[in-house]
């Protein structure tokens, strides 16, 4: 192919990009679908950027379309066709949403550490800040996933710990009630030192998910860069 039919494919292509992007804010997502795949059949291979960006806006597309095994399929081919140095961010997040539709909690955790990883590698910065949604994603994956489970129980054991404040019930005296809330909010009271320990423990459950997610981020990326080059291998 000359470069100058290199050239009008690229603009062809780079319109019909385009063309999709609309339909799919547009809310024709299966008509998206259909764009997306018409770029990369024309798409050479040559333009990997461009086909990176294609597969993963289609993988985007299945996403709402509920079909987790095109998006993972989509999102995958865009990550082989990216640097393992630097994979691309969107469709790792979007990857890591199709395995939580599938219930595949582990891979669904590595990808988001492998996202925020990345992320606040591009930032760089040292007080990068997670997005909320991720944080809920890698909070629900923990939960899911037997590698955090201690974690988990140490947290649930700490909120059962926690003293509930009651509240005045029927035929119950006013009077006593507040000098009851009075006791507990002494300084030297049992409640005051009650509370002050649960905090504590709360403190430690939050250094140690912190310290796992920290320890298996670096781990979670080697086992995910190893899986991208293994499926690149096939491919080829």
């Amino acid at each position: 192919m000359s470069e100058e039919e290199l050239r009008e494919r690229k603009d062809l292509v780079g319109m019909l990009k385009q063309e999709g992007n609309k339909k799919f804010w547009s809310g024709q997502i299966e008509k998206a679908v259909t764009t997306y795949t018409k770029a990369l059949d024309l798409c050479p291979l040559k333009m990997r950027k461009e086909r990176i960006v294609l597969y993963s806006n289609r993988g985007q597309s299945y996403l709402l379309l509920h079909n987790a095994e095109a998006v993972i399929s989509d999102t995958t081919r865009a990550l082989c066709l990216s640097s393992t140095a630097s994979p691309h961010r969107k469709s790792l997040w979007r990857r890591a949403q199709a395995y939580d539709m599938k219930g595949l909690a582990k891979e669904s955790l590595m990808d988001c550490l492998m996202f925020i990883h990345g992320r606040m590698k591009a930032e760089k910065t040292k007080h990068a800040k997670i997005p909320y949604f991720a944080a809920r994603m890698i909070h629900k994956q923990m939960s899911a996933t037997w590698l955090f489970s201690t974690v988990a129980k140490s947290k649930n054991k700490d909120e059962a710990g926690v003293e509930k404040p009651r509240g005045v019930e029927h035929g119950e005296d006013l009077c006593q009630v507040t000098e009851e809330i009075k006791e507990r909010n002494a300084p030297d009271g049992s409640f005051t030192e009650g509370k002050r320990r649960s905090r504590s423990r709360k403190d430690r459950s939050r250094q140690e998910r912190t310290l796992l997610v920290a320890m298996t981020a670096e781990l979670a990326a080697q086992n995910a860069a190893r899986s991208v080059e293994l499926l690149c291998k096939s491919e080829k």
